[in-house]
């Protein structure tokens, strides 16, 4: 079968995020980005079970704000601030740098890049997976768009357990705490609330648009 002809053949057998609907939420992607992502993603949300709609569209709202639309999968800083930083299991030199946070939703620390390559190994399709090696293999996760959406499903169901209740819920604030984190905010979305994530203008965005792509009210 022609490439095309199989591309459309799965663009109208999607499990979980057809073409159409990863394209309005990623509108500032190309259709070779979209093309190049969709089947990881569904692949992503298949094994991770992100498959209900508001779980779907917390999940790529969080990435489409996280990611500028699929542009961005590794944090712009070295990773120098991380070095020694025994939470994340940081124990030798130069892991600041060599495990510093990629994905879709950020991987980020030798702990995480470890247990992450211990799971998916499970998988038979990944059994001989390896992102903690070396630089270059860790650097994969940013580089290759499977990788990249894979973990972004270990993160949001294994490192942060909580998200798929928490979408369940419709619980933009506590979903968005879970990825990005909180602290005192100079224009806050909540003014009822003493810290939150940032940009919580943009994520509220990003989940209003995709919650409608799965036609959630």
């Amino acid at each position: 079968m022609h490439p095309i002809a199989l591309f459309n053949l799965f663009r109208k057998s999607f499990r979980h995020v057809s073409y159409e609907q990863l394209s309005t939420i990623m509108s500032g992607c190309n259709s070779e980005i979209i093309e190049t992502f969709l089947p990881f993603i569904n692949d992503t949300m298949e094994i991770f079970d992100i498959k209900s709609p508001l779980r779907k569209a917390h999940f790529l709202a969080q990435i489409a704000h996280e990611t500028g639309q699929l542009r961005y999968m590794e944090e712009i800083a070295s990773g120098k601030a991380y070095e020694g930083n025994i939470s994340l299991g940081n124990i030798l030199e130069g892991d600041g740098i060599k495990f510093k946070g990629r994905g879709l939703l950020q991987l980020t620390g030798r702990n995480n890049y470890t247990a992450c390559q211990t799971y998916l190994r499970t998988i038979k399709k990944y059994h001989n997976l390896d992102i903690t090696s070396s630089l270059e293999n860790a650097k994969k996760v940013a580089s290759n768009p499977e990788l990249a959406s894979l973990v972004s499903g270990y993160y949001w169901l294994k490192i942060k357990p909580k998200l798929n209740v928490k979408a369940d819920e419709d619980d933009l604030y506590w979903v968005s705490v879970y990825v990005n984190g909180w602290k005192k905010q100079d224009n806050p979305y909540y003014p009822d609330k003493t810290k939150e994530p940032n940009n919580m203008a943009h994520r509220a965005e990003m989940l209003d648009i995709a919650k409608k792509a799965f036609g959630v009210n």
